[in-house]
């Protein structure tokens, strides 16, 4: 099913290209700064924790199988437009703080395993296990170091 956030060696490879990121890093699509991505990334993961909410959106990736298929095999689309609720502030914090507190929140995720994490309802696919949220937040991060070529 591919690598997860509760993967030690998976987990510590994402965190290696974060720190590889600079403010002056280039994206390659979008317009997020590098600071606002690392926050928008720790808005996802405070949904996961249940620190954050965000009113359900009518998709049908809300249902079986195809959020299956949109968190465990199909790409992520390039400039997809995120939801305003995850969407950080004009001046998002400056970078290291904003990677200083992702990995307070990956760390959190971790701690709580993915049997704790699950069914916390995510806004577009709906109630997914921990499991899942393990691998949403893995292709999650992922997908924005490639949006700088990490």
């Amino acid at each position: 099913m591919g690598p997860t956030i509760f993967a030690p060696a998976a987990r510590a490879a994402l965190r290696e290209r974060l720190y590889q990121l600079t403010p002056e890093t280039p994206r390659r699509w979008g317009r997020m700064v590098p600071a606002a991505m690392v926050e928008h990334l720790g808005y996802q993961i405070e949904l996961a924790l249940g620190d954050r909410e965000m009113a359900p959106m009518r998709s049908i990736l809300r249902l079986p199988p195809f959020n299956w298929l949109a968190i465990y095999a199909i790409p992520f689309p390039r400039n997809i437009k995120t939801p305003d609720a995850l969407v950080p502030p004009a001046e998002p914090a400056a970078l290291d703080a904003a990677r200083d507190q992702l990995d307070v929140l990956i760390a959190r995720v971790v701690a709580l395993g993915p049997d704790a994490l699950g069914d916390s309802p995510h806004p577009l696919f709906g109630r997914i296990s921990g499991r899942a949220w393990g691998r949403l937040i893995y292709r999650h991060i992922e997908h924005h170091l490639r949006q700088f070529g990490l």
